[in-house]
């Protein structure tokens, strides 16, 4: 069997000689954080073992490390501390199928940063105090009995809960600005 069609013993098959394509990028339109992940999807398995290169408005240095995932088909690698309200360009170059047969360099895809937060006090209370760790914030000083709410800078609810000691643990899902709010209280804070 190859590429789903049978094949009679003993017969030829022709070779690959398709070069692959990038079918979707994300982030993509506007609204990205000013760090998280890039998620590259090929149309066809790619060799793993070729580093491409992937930069963003080809004045950056390129992005560096990354990983393939579903059967080699989805690469994705970080990025960090972008500026806010700033259209990016995404350059994807030099990555090659299983095949062999190297892509064409692809600059289609672009993506534009959320605005900068304004109107929040970037100092609380001295009491309340947000501390990144490896999974997310840990933030003291709350009062029991409070709600404590974190926020993403487009102002979606990510956590909420009542206070039930002064002290507590919140993993967040990736690294960014946040805003966090306990009782009257708020503080924004980088993870």
């Amino acid at each position: 069997m190859v590429n789903g069609e049978t094949v009679a013993p003993g017969a030829t098959y022709p070779p690959d000689i398709t070069a692959p394509t990038v079918t979707t990028v994300t982030p993509s339109g506007t609204g990205a954080a000013i760090s998280g992940d890039i998620v590259i999807t090929f149309d066809e398995a790619m060799d793993t073992g070729v580093a491409g290169t992937v930069q963003l408005n080809n004045s950056l240095p390129a992005l560096t490390g990354g990983t393939w995932s579903a059967g080699n088909t989805v690469f994705t690698l970080a990025y960090s501390e972008l500026t806010n309200s700033t259209a990016y360009t995404v350059n994807i170059s030099g990555f090659k199928d299983a095949a062999g047969n190297a892509m064409t360099a692809d600059n289609t895809h672009s993506f534009t940063t959320v605005p900068a937060v304004t109107g929040v006090e970037s100092e609380a209370s001295p009491i309340l105090q947000v501390i990144t760790v490896e999974e997310g914030f840990r933030i003291t000083g709350i009062v029991t009995g409070e709600t404590l709410s974190i926020y993403n800078v487009q102002g979606l609810l990510l956590h909420r809960s009542k206070a039930t000691a002064t002290e507590q643990r919140v993993p967040l899902p990736v690294r960014g600005l946040y805003i966090v709010v306990s009782g009257k209280r708020t503080v924004k804070a980088v993870y």
